[in-house]
């Protein structure tokens, strides 16, 4: 199943459901007070296939804004989220660093 609607354009014209919902689902969870390191690398990762494509870091954190814009019940958290984390993840991403790294260093993985 694919979807193409303009609530899905950040994402390119066809986006798999099973694709989009796991993101939601990585972006919800990353927004809970017990953020599990495991989703916080995934969230890395997705970031980083993202930026892979030369977009700049406000397009990516546009992007993130209209996805937690999605999430039901945690849109205003997973905002909050973004402003805290968002520029710190995207530089350290530029900068070549893990996903592990990014993690630890923003607290929700252990060294």
């Amino acid at each position: 199943m694919r979807f193409s609607t303009n609530i899905l354009s950040p994402f390119g014209s066809k986006v798999r459901a099973g694709h989009l919902v796991l993101l939601l689902t990585v972006v919800a969870t990353s927004v809970m007070a017990d953020v599990s390191c495991t989703m916080c690398e995934m969230t890395v990762g997705w970031l980083k296939h993202r930026m892979e494509s030369h977009k700049s870091k406000e397009a990516t954190k546009a992007t993130l804004e209209k996805v937690c814009k999605l999430i039901p019940n945690y849109g205003e958290e997973c905002a909050n989220y973004v402003e805290e984390y968002g520029d710190q993840v995207i530089n350290l991403i530029n900068a070549d660093v893990s996903s592990d790294e990014v993690c630890t260093i923003i607290g929700y993985c252990d060294i």
